[in-house]
């Protein structure tokens, strides 16, 4: 990573970033390749400094969770501990200290992985056998009853992670890629489109980890293949296939 300079108007926080996320996260950081570790440290910086995280720990811990969960993984609706813990203040006159923030941030990211992955990651790693198995087809086609349906599948596939979510998080999600289309997305597009943020993180479509998604979004076939091909990736950086 030391081919690529911090800019600027960044200094020794992205710096000491963009030797943190590599090591963090190599496999990931490999395939993102130096600018796009650049631009999600930078990223993780600005949204790091809205909630008052400014030391280094603080933003390796953030920045850190963006790789796992998603660059808004604060605004997400599958993880609305993340928002509890960042904007968690007693008032705006009294609000709670960095290290006090930054501590609230581990302590619930450690219960959420906890709960969800399991133990020994039993959770997760059954959830991706059984997504691997899907099918396009399996994807419920829109219309009446869809949000229904993509809850009853995703219960099905991984029923921790949709336990620890908003109880109104597809909605949300839906709600939020539909705003975020060039075009009406409905049916099977919208069905893939839910799945991908589903296990990519909110905002995957403008995810410096995933910069190949945004040229096939509008392509159900060809977005499904990329979401098939991400989750057999995550069995192999686990050592599980």
């Amino acid at each position: 990573m030391s081919s690529v300079e911090p800019a600027p108007e960044f200094g020794l926080s992205e710096r000491a970033l963009l030797t943190y996320l590599p090591e963090f996260a190599a496999g990931p950081a490999a395939r993102m390749g130096p600018r796009c570790v650049r631009q999600l440290a930078q990223l993780g910086i600005h949204r790091a400094q809205s909630y008052g995280l400014a030391e280094d720990h603080g933003l390796q811990l953030y920045t850190g969770l963006m790789m796992q969960l998603g660059v808004y993984f604060d605004e997400d609706p599958f993880h609305p501990w993340a928002h509890d813990a960042l904007k968690g203040t007693p008032s705006a006159a009294y609000p709670i200290a960095e290290h006090q923030r930054v501590r609230s941030l581990y302590g619930a990211s450690a219960d959420f992985f906890q709960r969800v992955l399991g133990t020994d990651s039993e959770h997760l790693r059954n959830a991706l056998f059984r997504a691997t198995q899907l099918r396009l087809d399996s994807l419920p086609s829109g219309g009446v009853g869809f949000v229904e349906r993509m809850r009853r599948l995703l219960l099905d596939l991984y029923p921790q992670r949709m336990e620890s979510a908003a109880t109104d998080a597809l909605e949300q999600t839906t709600a939020f890629l539909q705003g975020y289309s060039t075009k009406p997305t409905t049916g099977k597009s919208l069905a893939v489109q839910v799945a991908v943020s589903f296990a990519m993180g909110r905002g995957a479509f403008q995810d410096p980890r995933f910069p190949q998604l945004r040229e096939v979004r509008e392509s159900p076939e060809k977005l499904f293949l990329g979401l098939q091909n991400h989750l057999q990736q995550e069995l192999r950086d686990r050592g599980w296939k």
